[in-house]
């Protein structure tokens, strides 16, 4: 049992100071990880010899900086180019609707539209039904609010007139004021929320989904949608839960590339 646990102590170190490489572009010496990760120093040097040996890392030895190789950038292009992109994507809605017991969707932004283009159904025999190419309304929907809170508030508004605020519903965010007060709101919580207004006895969560390693823009969003009576738009577990899936897939963005 000691081995054991002494073997996943190991590989616990040596993936938070890969971790900690991955975020230094310009390296670090052993005396920075060591003080960063608090990890003694002789076995911060034994790791990334370890590593240095199995090409994973190498030492500038110009400035005694070691840095993530090309090798371990290899590997994980290699496993993510025999993956379908909903390989990656997928797992992280089936979890999500596991976790909620509710639909989960990836909505993505295309030409300034968002569009539905994967799902994951609730494990529940009473539950909302979504369709795949479905397009959000923009002004009506959790999904499309987050699209809009991203945007300068001039262009914001100016895309959902331009699209139409449509009343779907009696509680359908209809007036321009309204909507501005809606879109500051999202902007200041990082989520959005749908308490039946594009259809009636349904509700949502979305969070953005941005382009971290580009400018930041949202480019799509997870929503989870239910019925009215489970009042997820008031869980603070299913909002989190919706914000954490939409981060991960966040950062698989620069990997993703989807055609709606």
């Amino acid at each position: 049992m000691e081995n054991g646990q002494s073997g996943i102590s190991a590989i616990d170190r040596a993936l938070i100071i890969l971790e900690a490489l991955a975020a230094a572009p310009q390296g670090l010496t052993v005396t920075d990880l060591s003080a960063q990760l608090q990890i003694n120093k002789g076995l911060t040097f034994r790791i990334l010899s370890s590593l240095a040996h199995r090409e994973y890392v190498y030492k500038d030895e110009s400035t005694q900086h070691y840095r993530i190789s090309i090798r371990l950038l290899g590997l994980a292009f290699q496993h993510l180019k025999v993956l379908d992109v909903y390989d990656v994507l997928l797992p992280i809605l089936r979890r999500l609707a596991q976790e909620t017991g509710e639909l989960a969707e990836l909505n993505w932004v295309e030409q300034g539209r968002m569009v539905t283009v994967a799902k994951a159904d609730s494990p529940r025999q009473l539950r909302v039904v979504s369709y795949l190419g479905q397009e959000q309304a923009l002004h009506a929907t959790a999904s499309g609010k987050v699209y809009l809170a991203s945007l300068p508030i001039e262009e914001a508004l100016q895309r959902a007139i331009v699209n139409g605020l449509t009343a779907f519903t009696p509680s359908t965010i209809t007036e321009i004021e309204a909507v501005k007060r809606e879109l500051d709101l999202v902007r200041d919580q990082g989520y959005a929320t749908n308490n039946q207004e594009s259809s009636e006895h349904v509700l949502a969560v979305a969070a953005p989904i941005r382009a971290l390693a580009d400018d930041g823009r949202v480019v799509g969003s997870v929503g989870v949608v239910s019925p009215d009576f489970h009042e997820i738009h008031r869980d603070p577990a299913v909002i989190e839960r919706t914000i954490h899936a939409a981060n991960e897939i966040s950062r698989a963005w620069p990997l993703v590339h989807l055609e709606v």
